[in-house]
């Protein structure tokens, strides 16, 4: 039999968003049509999905996290001591310097921060002219607002 309900009807049903008398008439309709009942398992898996990816984590969350964090307990062959942590520091940061050195890092950082340079000046002296634009205009406006407020004055 083919089931003659659009999707339409059918998600105004799974919305409650009928009559009492209407929703009774298609709760006897999807009692007995196989394709209705599918669609409504489809909605609700979809609506529940939708529910539990809309829920917000704690609000102490993070505080929970770093509280775990904090409480992980390390094995002490990978505990490395304090000067030896620094003095690894000290010498990736001289290898990342020495890199950035031989490939021409510096060149180009300085390259590109003088191109900066320009173009921020450019940008400042186009602020001047559209400031001085401005306080032209203001300057026309309060001789314009004198002239029309000289006769109100008298």
């Amino acid at each position: 039999m083919k089931c003659n309900v659009n999707d339409e009807r059918l998600l105004q049903w799974f919305l409650g968003e009928l009559s009492l008398n209407e929703q009774a008439k298609l709760n006897a309709h999807i009692k007995d049509c196989q394709s209705c009942l599918m669609k409504i398992e489809d909605w609700q898996q979809l609506n529940n999905a939708w529910e539990e990816a809309s829920q917000l984590p704690s609000e102490h969350l993070v505080d929970d996290v770093m509280l775990a964090i904090d409480n992980v307990k390390v094995h002490s062959k990978y505990r490395v001591n304090d000067k030896v942590l620094e003095f690894i520091n000290y010498i990736t940061a001289a290898a990342a310097t020495f890199l950035f050195m031989y490939l021409g890092g510096f060149d180009q950082m300085f390259g590109i921060m003088g191109e900066m340079s320009q173009r921020v000046s450019e940008v400042n002296g186009s602020m001047y002219m559209v400031t001085d634009v401005g306080f032209s205009w203001i300057d026309r406006l309060q001789s314009l607002m004198d002239i029309i407020l000289q006769p109100l004055k008298m």
